[in-house]
């Protein structure tokens, strides 16, 4: 019972990405997003709340994991150009 209430870290524990990392993840989620593997998108979403995300970019990963789930592939495309032109 306690293991399971222990089992999230909570958020200043968590690790922070940077910049770079969070640059590799979004061409990550493109270049399978483009390939149609969906299933491993979701997997690097889910990976990704393992750590913790400077403001906005948290705001992102909510948009991207929304728009998969409805499966706008689009628009996951365009919210990672986006990002991608803020970070560089």
């Amino acid at each position: 019972y306690y293991g399971m209430l222990a089992e999230a870290e909570p958020e200043e524990e968590k690790e922070t990405l940077d910049a770079q990392m969070i640059g590799n993840i979004l061409t990550n989620i493109r270049n399978r997003v483009n390939s149609f593997e969906f299933a491993e998108v979701f997997e690097i979403l889910e990976d990704v709340k393992k750590y913790r995300l400077p403001g906005e970019l948290g705001e992102l990963f909510a948009q991207l994991e929304d728009s998969m789930d409805d499966l706008e592939v689009e628009k996951v495309r365009e919210l990672i150009e986006n990002a991608l032109k803020q970070i560089s």
